[in-house]
């Protein structure tokens, strides 16, 4: 699915030597239409990048297809020096993934049809991607990818900085600008949290709070780390007072919702209540980092998604978002975790626990479940997290056992 032309430049040199050794490099494509507003941003953040480790490789995007995007990155990756990831500003094009899904894994429930936009294309650069399935209301040739073949392990890490989807929080340009403004005072240490976690997990996934708080234990001490998962404790007040208000660094949040909020059951289950963009918004929490499973919670084709309200939210506020653009969500993160605490950037720590869970579950699981993930904000970030050492019974504990179909979805 390329483009008869395309336009897209890579200006950088392609290789970047220091004392003999090549760097990771990591490409920067930015959308022709807002580089002219947003040069100096760029500007810093790719020497931002470059004090970090990396060698920053600029790609102008003015015209082409996701194919044609792809088939850069995949140039680049190809060429001597390695390409860790890529990070997508602006309004770079997208790939529509759809299938049939069984929800229930025996065949019980008739199958359900979804489509998304699907990031895990720019990062599986060696598999091949088609459109030639017919199943249910999947249909080859109509524009949107159904397959999947070859090596399927992702090659890089991709995250996207896209803010013309969030017109209630201002224009597409200053969005861009003031968030990497955000970003560098981030890496100079001018913005900073307290060292802190909140594992923040509504009634259908209360059983697992132990487990996601074994795993936030890898980067902060076990005292720094506060569990809401009582199921009449987990509602909207609560979150908005004692957790968007209190001071965290990550947040780690299970709850049902979609594209423009989520929410919490409340009074026995007989009330559920929404937390909205807006309400981050106004509230501007504190934390950095978050991880959402909600449902679709990362559709950045959708005005005013969540994961990008929140990771582009003004002042202090949200720096990077993991979270699915289709139903289902991140789980046994334990691989994901393990590598942050190592002091591995998000986007890198997000490619090692993917290919673990490809490995392990089996394609329809791993396709349902896990293909709308999609990083949001600047994966090649960091938490400053103390990281401890972590007990045995931890490690043991902190979320190994695989979680099949039957858990909820957001």
């Amino acid at each position: 699915m390329s483009s008869g032309a395309r336009r897209i430049t890579v200006l950088r040199p392609a290789v970047v030597f220091s004392d003999g050794a090549a760097q990771p490099r990591v490409a920067v494509v930015v959308h022709s239409n807002i580089l002219g507003a947003v040069r100096a941003r760029i500007d810093t953040y790719e020497a931002d990048l470059e004090a970090a480790g990396f060698t920053a490789v600029r790609v102008v995007y003015a015209d082409g297809s996701a194919a044609d995007v792809r088939d850069v990155l995949k140039g680049l990756y190809d060429e001597a020096g390695a390409l860790a990831g890529a990070v997508l500003v602006g309004n770079i094009p997208h790939i529509i993934y759809e299938q049939m899904q069984d929800w229930d894994g025996e065949g019980g429930a008739p199958a359900q049809y979804e489509d998304y936009p699907c990031d895990l294309f720019y990062m599986d650069l060696d598999g091949t991607w088609t459109d030639c399935t017919s199943n249910g209301l999947v249909q080859p040739a109509n524009g949107k990818y159904d397959t999947r073949a070859g090596n399927l392990d992702l090659e890089i890490w991709v995250c996207r900085i896209k803010t013309d989807t969030l017109p209630a929080q201002g224009g597409e340009a200053a969005l861009v600008a003031g968030y990497f403004e955000k970003n560098h005072r981030y890496r100079s240490k001018e913005l900073a949290t307290e060292r802190r976690a909140l594992v923040y997990n509504d009634d259908d996934w209360a059983c697992i709070a132990g487990a996601d708080a074994a795993n936030a234990s890898m980067l902060y001490e076990s005292s720094a780390i506060t569990i809401v998962a009582s199921n009449e404790q987990t509602t909207v007040p609560d979150y908005k007072q004692n957790g968007m208000a209190a001071s965290y660094e990550l947040v780690s949040l299970r709850s049902h919702g979609y594209y423009a909020g989520h929410g919490f059951y409340s009074d026995d289950r007989s009330q559920f209540g929404f937390v909205y963009p807006a309400d981050y918004r106004a509230l501007q929490p504190r934390a950095l980092f978050y991880s959402l499973f909600v449902c679709s919670g990362a559709d950045f084709t959708r005005d005013n998604y969540l994961a990008g309200s929140i990771s582009m939210n003004s002042g202090d506020a949200g720096l990077v978002c993991w979270g699915s653009t289709k139903t289902g969500g991140m789980f046994n993160e334990f691989p994901f975790y393990q590598e942050l605490s190592m002091q591995t950037v998000v986007g890198e720590a997000f490619r090692q626990w993917f290919n673990y869970m490809q490995a392990t579950l089996d394609q329809p699981t791993c396709e349902t479940w896990l293909y709308g993930m999609a990083l949001i904000g600047d994966a090649a970030a960091i938490p400053a997290a103390h990281t401890p050492e972590p007990a045995a019974g931890i490690l043991a504990s902190a979320g190994m056992v695989l979680v099949r179909r039957r858990m909820a979805r957001g």
